[in-house]
Parts: structure tokens; sequence; C-alpha cells
């Protein structure tokens, strides 16, 4: 039993990992549109939490920390993905590469050449816009995750004795009948 808990969790993170990216796209692309929205910050958090639980199960403490992980790293690269791909489209011998590894020179040099410090000062306010909606959007889908699981059960009439329902680990430690 334990192999397989170890394979679903690995297969957890390959899924929060792909729905991370699935989410990087929706900043990216409402981006590109000119849009720095809420929904992207949801739907990043959404995929990554969603994305664990559908390959890798419920989800527990640890797999909350390694979606937190990635939609930490996520949406500061997805956002710095789009910042590089507007300086390409207005830079004809740019290349996306160097835009990227480069982004904060430019936009110090763009800063720099308008006199002031707008360009810098919108990335910064736009990447936190995106990790306050990923947060709020991540915390909401949590908050729900962990609520089906604490539900109440309805209390029996008086005198009656409600079994305590089977858990992982009891399921686990039960004997396996034939």
């Amino acid at each position: 039993m334990e192999i397989q808990k170890k394979k679903s969790f690995a297969l957890g993170v390959v899924g929060a990992v792909i729905g991370g990216l699935l989410g990087a796209a929706s900043i990216i692309l409402l981006a590109q549109a000119g849009i720095i929205s809420a929904i992207s910050g949801f739907v990043l958090a959404f995929c990554t939490l969603k994305g664990f639980e559908l390959l890798g199960g419920k989800l527990d403490k640890k797999s909350i920390i390694v979606c937190v992980v990635i939609m930490l790293v996520v949406p500061y690269l997805a956002h710095h993905t789009s910042y590089a791909i507007i300086f390409v489209q207005n830079w004809e011998d740019l290349q996306f590469g160097d835009a990227f590894a480069h982004l904060y020179n430019l936009i110090d040099t763009v800063d720099t050449i308008n006199e002031n410090t707008e360009l810098i000062s919108a990335f910064i306010k736009d990447l936190l816009f995106i990790y306050a909606f990923t947060a709020l959007g991540g915390f909401t889908i949590v908050k729900q995750a962990f609520a089906k699981k604490n539900e109440v059960i309805e209390e029996a009439p008086e005198g009656e004795v409600i079994e305590e329902l089977p858990t992982e680990e009891t399921v686990e430690e039960a004997p396996v009948q034939e």
C-alpha cells in the first residue's frame, strides 16, 4: 500500500504542475489581450489544486504545500513571460530568450529613457494583483475541500450509536478478507 501512496502523490505533483501550466497559459493569454485579470489568478489556483486532485487523490497538508509552491513560482514565470513577449513584439531584433533573461534590464532601460519608473511599477503592481487573486482562489478551493472532508454527520436518534466511518488509515490497517 505504501508504494501506491507514493505513486499517487507523485502523480498528484505531475497533475499540479500540468494544472499550473494551464493557469500560466491563462495569465499569458489574458496579458497579451491587455488584461491583467482576477480570473487568471483563480484559474491558476483552480487548475493547480484540481490537477493534484485528479491525478493524486485528495488534498492534504503535504499536497497543499506542494501546490502553494507551484502557485508561487508559476505566476511569476507567466508574468515574466508575458512582459518578455511584449518586448519582443515591440523591438525588431530582440529574441524571446534574450528578453526573458534580461527583462529587468529592459524595463530599467525603458524607465530610464522615459525618465520615470512607471514600467517597473506596473510590472510589480500587476504581479501582486495576480498573486492576490491566486491566493484568494486557492484559499477558497482549499477551504471547500476541507469543508467537504469535515462535513458533520447527522446525529443519531437518542440512544443509537453511530459507528465511526472508516478512514484511509483504518482501511489500510483492516485485514483483507478472501
